[in-house]
């Protein structure tokens, strides 16, 4: 099944049409008004950081740190080892943050982690879900700057045909599944999912909903940008109550999110039962502090 493509969509359109629902689609005319649009290069991105020393992943071989300049010239010879410059934070990257525009899909009441990825034709991730965990997970759009990707996407209501692997500790979730060489023999439930596909080029932006598997081809040599934002502004609340609570400042934290937690951050959770299971295991004390963000119809829920 071929992933729809549209036209820049406003915002609104973007949330009731693909957001809420969770449908991938493939949006284009959003790359233009980049400062940086049209210089994106190998030559280009040597000149900015040839000099640094940054952090490499191979999948077959791990990670290892390299010499920008020196990656570059490989991939041009054609030897690169497979080597993936995958997750650069545009924050290791000075004066990145300043080339790009943020999409105006992403949210302004959450964290957006903003990743570049370059590397050569053939690297692969294969099927993986990224911070999976049942209520929590990271939406995710990939902008294709230089190069074409092959990108496809398995929905969760499929994950019973996906054969994940054991999850490590803040790793993505990976599938057995490996797509190029698939053996419908040792995997026949994957032929019960259905696959989203789509191929991206330079200016095209896919979003991939959180909760969906997706396995990502690079064809050519390829430059991609992605934004990442978690899924549910209540477990991000969570997650800056800690860190509020470790800094002393969590009366003025709890004092900002009064009553601000709505019907909307019970759609994102997964509704009630989702609350459910964030609910359940806080401490009775952390549960009375936390219901200082509820507002009272989710009060009401979790006093139940």
């Amino acid at each position: 099944m071929q992933i729809p493509r549209i036209s820049a969509p406003t915002p609104e359109q973007f949330e009731s049409q693909f957001l809420r629902p969770g449908r991938p689609v493939v949006m284009t005319g959003l790359l233009e008004p980049w400062p940086s649009w049209g210089s994106w290069s190998l030559d280009w991105f040597e000149q900015r950081y040839g000099q640094l020393v940054l952090s490499g992943n191979n999948a077959l071989a791990g990670t290892r740190s390299v010499l920008v300049s020196d990656y570059l010239e490989g991939i041009r010879r054609g030897d690169s080892d497979g080597l993936y410059l995958d997750h650069l934070s545009v924050h290791s990257l000075p004066g990145m943050a300043e080339a790009i525009c943020v999409p105006p899909y992403c949210p302004t009441d959450r964290d957006c982690q903003v990743l570049v990825w370059v590397g050569p034709s053939g690297t692969c991730l294969n099927f993986h879900k990224d911070n999976h965990v049942p209520i929590d997970g990271n939406h995710n759009l990939l902008a294709q700057v230089v190069g074409r990707k092959r990108v496809v996407l398995v929905g969760p209501a499929d994950d019973g045909c996906m054969y994940p692997l054991p999850k490590k500790a803040d790793e993505p979730l990976f599938s057995e599944v490996l797509l190029d060489s698939y053996d419908p023999e040792k995997f026949p439930l994957f032929t019960g999912a259905t696959l989203h596909e789509t191929e991206v080029g330079p200016g095209d932006v896919v979003f991939i909903p959180a909760h969906h598997w997706h396995y990502v081809r690079s064809l050519e040599i390829s430059m991609s940008v992605t934004f990442w934002w978690r899924a549910s502004r209540l477990i991000e609340l969570m997650t800056r109550f800690k860190e509020a609570a470790r800094q002393g400042t969590l009366e003025s934290f709890l004092a900002r999110n009064a009553d601000t937690v709505g019907d909307r951050d019970l759609e994102e959770i997964g509704g009630q039962d989702g609350l459910r299971q964030l609910w359940e295991p806080l401490s009775p004390r952390v549960r009375e502090l936390c219901q200082r963000m509820l507002a009272p119809p989710l009060k009401s829920l979790v006093q139940a």
